[in-house]
C-alpha cells in the first residue's frame, strides 16, 4: 500500500494528497498503522506544506495528532489528545465533537453515497443521536434528518471539502511528553514542518492555524521547553 501511495504522490498537488491520506487514515482498515506512519513521515512531511490551503492543513493536523498520540511498545504516547477517540472504524471523532463536521457514508440499500453536515447531537436520543443536513435530496426525503449512531453506517468517514468549517481543530491537546533522552524537549513527529507552515505559509489563515496549534502545544509542553528549544 505504501508503494502505491509513493508512486502517486508526485503526480498530485500537496493539498489533494493530504486530503487523500486523511480519508484513508480515517477509514478504518484502509491503511495500516505502519503505512500511515510512513506516509506521514516521508510523504506528508516531505510535501510543500507552506502552499497548503485551509482544508489541506486540517488534514495535516489530523494525521499529526493521530501519529503522535499512538503509544509504542515500551514507551508512552508522545502526546495525549481528545476529540479523535475511535468509536468505530472510519470515524475518529465522536459525540459533540462531530457537530459542524462533514461526514460521508455509503447507503447499501440504495447503492449511493450520502454526504452532509452533522448539525446537532443529543446523547439522550440513543437511536438517532445526530441531526444531519444532507447535501442532496433523494427519493423525496428531507435534507434535514435524524441520523443513527455512526457505527451502524457503512464506510463512514469525515470529509474535508469546500463546505467544511475552517475553524474547527482536528483535536484538542491534553498533554505532551518530554523526549526520553532530554529533560525538557519533546520529540513530536512533524514539528519542524509545523513551524515551517507557521512561518512560511502563503495563506495567512493557514499560518494562523499553524500558530494556534503551536500555541496549544506550548501550553502543554514540559516546563522550560521554549527556553530549551530556542
Amino acid at each position: 500500500a505504501y508503494e502505491v501511495l509513493e508512486r502517486l504522490w508526485g503526480e498530485l498537488p500537496a493539498e489533494v494528497c493530504c486530503k487523500w491520506v486523511r480519508v484513508l487514515a480515517d477509514s478504518g482498515e484502509a491503511l495500516s498503522e505502519e503505512v500511515t506512519d510512513r506516509a506521514f513521515k516521508r510523504l506528508v512531511c516531505g510535501a510543500d506544506l507552506p502552499r497548503l490551503g485551509k482544508h489541506g492543513f486540517n488534514c495535516f493536523e489530523a494525521v499529526f495528532g493521530e501519529i503522535n498520540s499512538r503509544a509504542a511498545p515500551g514507551r508512552r504516547a508522545r502526546m495525549v489528545i481528545s476529540g479523535r477517540q475511535v468509536v468505530h472504524k472510519g470515524i475518529k471523532v465522536s459525540g459533540q465533537n462531530l457537530v459542524r463536521r462533514r461526514v460521508s457514508w455509503f447507503c447499501c440499500t440504495q447503492l449511493r453515497r450520502n454526504v452532509g453536515t452533522i448539525t446537532g447531537y443529543d446523547e439522550a436520543r440513543v437511536e438517532h443521536p445526530f441531526d444531519f443536513h444532507n447535501d442532496h435530496l433523494f427519493d423525496g426525503r428531507k435534507k434535514e434528518n435524524c441520523l443513527v449512531p455512526l457505527d451502524r453506517l457503512f464506510d463512514c468517514h469525515v470529509v474535508e471539502d469546500d463546505r467544511s468549517p475552517e475553524d474547527i481543530r482536528a483535536f484538542e491537546v491534553e498533554s505532551v511528553a518530554a523526549a526520553p533522552d532530554r529533560r525538557f524537549a519533546c520529540d513530536l513527529y512533524g514539528m519542524e514542518e509545523l513551524w515551517r507552515v507557521a512561518l512560511e505559509a502563503i495563506d495567512d489563515g493557514v499560518a494562523g492555524r499553524a500558530r494556534d496549534l503551536l500555541l496549544a502545544l506550548s501550553r502543554k509542553l514540559p516546563e522550560r521547553f521554549l527556553a530549551d528549544t530556542l
